[in-house]
């Protein structure tokens, strides 16, 4: 399940790295006010994002095929099954990276609230989905893949159908998609995103491998269980972050577009805040409780789940300090130099691994590998930004790096305190959970916020509870 059934997982990645690409191209031309040059990047998007899924299906599906059978140790009851999940995941690529650019419209419209309802669905939907399958009684790892293809493919659909009817630029248009000049800039743009993406594809797929290579699933069945837990869980508490930065994303891209290039830098700044301190709320007291909250979902959780788990939360709150940074050098558009170091660091992950199991370190210094290399990617991330978009890393530390640490070493003493006062069980998880939560909102709003952040989000605020008031009084 570790190695075939994530590939859908890698798909919806995949789909979200080409949504992306499309979105800042649609987002700039949004920045300049020109709704025809919106529909012709839109037009040509289609056309590139239905093209391509073709051509690595064509290219991908005999290669997989063969690797089920030669490659990969399934044990041989599982074979058939493997190759119907492999088969399932493709379905799932063509119909999600086909139609990649209805979604980017969302992205580049800054439609939150409709992106936020999808992220919530589908992470309700998966959470279920869990849930289920821990307590199906036939095969869970085929029942698993069909409901997963079935939930990703219904957002997609739905998505579509959406932007259809909200968005003029969406109208097809056939005469459009064969614009050589704007599809040569997508490729290369589109190209090099992918290169970078595909590092990660490799790496989470990589480590996979290894981990089935090095302990057999037959005589080890809790490794590969562990991992695919660990990335389960923590990719679920990504949800609300990943919807802010994707608000972000089409205002810095459209910025940019405009030549505001001061603002593009402040957006970008606020995007690493703003992603790594949600990421805090919920990582923190989940790694601090990670043990109690396995136990309670799985009863009889994979013996290293819970480490794993907390170093892939780890490394997700690294990656979000500079988030912002990734998005500030996306809006710029020159990238090829940026994703090939990046897919270089996230390629990288698979040698360390390799060495600190061939150093007999044990499944989960894999994790400690992904640590590592997150945080030369964030290195990174910094050092191409300062060169191609003049952001300051001083002010980054002052603003981003240094008030978040404080907050995840005052969070960790709170979370840590409150634990003294019980043993595990729901009671101590909710009183971590509030600790926490109260030493980030309390501490985050002294240091972290400046005045005018504080100004917008108090009148955020007065203007939901207004609406909340109001919509209470006409019901009575």
């Amino acid at each position: 399940m570790a190695v075939v059934g994530a590939l859908i997982g890698f798909v919806e990645f995949l789909n979200n790295i080409l949504a992306n690409a499309a979105a800042r191209f649609l987002a700039f031309s949004i920045g300049k006010n020109s709704e025809g040059e919106t529909q012709r990047w839109f037009n040509v998007s289609l056309f590139l994002h239905i093209a391509a899924p073709l051509v690595l299906i064509s290219v991908g599906w005999p290669i997989g095929e063969w690797a089920l059978d030669h490659f990969i140790t399934i044990p041989d009851n599982r074979l058939a099954t493997a190759h119907w999940v492999f088969r399932l995941s493709l379905i799932l690529a063509f119909i999600s990276m086909s139609f990649a650019p209805f979604r980017a419209m969302f992205i580049a419209k800054q439609d939150i609230a409709e992106m936020a309802i999808w992220g919530i669905a589908g992470s309700i939907a998966n959470f279920i989905l869990a849930y289920v399958v821990w307590h199906y009684s036939g095969d869970s790892w085929l029942f698993f893949s069909i409901c997963s293809v079935a939930i990703s493919s219904s957002l997609v659909l739905m998505q579509i159908g959406r932007a259809y009817k909200k968005y003029e630029e969406c109208r097809i248009q056939f005469d459009l998609w064969l614009d050589w000049v704007r599809f040569r800039k997508l490729l290369s743009f589109s190209g090099w995103n992918l290169f970078g993406g595909l590092g990660q594809l490799l790496r989470g797929q990589g480590i996979a491998i290894l981990l089935n290579r090095y302990f057999n699933p037959i005589s080890n069945p809790g490794v590969n269980a562990s991992y695919t837990i660990s990335n389960t869980v923590s990719s679920s508490t990504q949800q609300l972050s990943s919807s802010l930065i994707g608000a972000f994303s089409p205002e810095i891209n459209a910025n940019e577009g405009r030549g505001d290039r001061e603002r593009m830098l402040i957006q970008a700044n606020r995007a690493s805040k703003f992603g790594a301190y949600l990421t805090l709320l919920f990582a923190i007291p989940l790694i601090l409780e990670i043990e109690y909250v396995l136990n309670l979902w799985l009863v009889t959780p994979p013996v290293y789940a819970s480490g794993m788990t907390s170093l892939i939360l780890c490394t997700f709150i690294i990656d979000r300090l500079t988030v912002g940074q990734m998005l500030s050098v996306s809006a710029r558009g020159k990238i090829a130099g940026y994703q090939i170091m990046l897919g270089g660091f996230l390629l990288l992950t698979l040698p360390v691994a390799w060495l600190f199991l061939y150093l007999g370190l044990g499944p989960i210094s894999v994790c400690w590998a992904y640590l590592i290399t997150m945080s030369l990617c964030s290195i990174g991330r910094v050092f191409w930004a300062k060169h191609l978009v003049q952001f300051s890393p001083s002010i980054w530390l002052k603003e981003v790096f240094l008030p978040l640490m404080f907050l995840l070493t005052a969070s960790v003493f709170t979370g840590r305190m409150s634990q003294l006062f019980l043993d595990a069980s729901l009671g101590r998880l909710s009183l971590v959970v509030a600790a926490t939560l109260l030493t980030n909102i309390l501490l985050g709003w002294n240091l972290l916020l400046n005045t005018k952040e504080r100004k917008t989000l108090l009148a955020a605020l007065q203007s939901s509870l207004k609406r909340i008031y109001k919509l209470i009084r006409h019901q009575k």
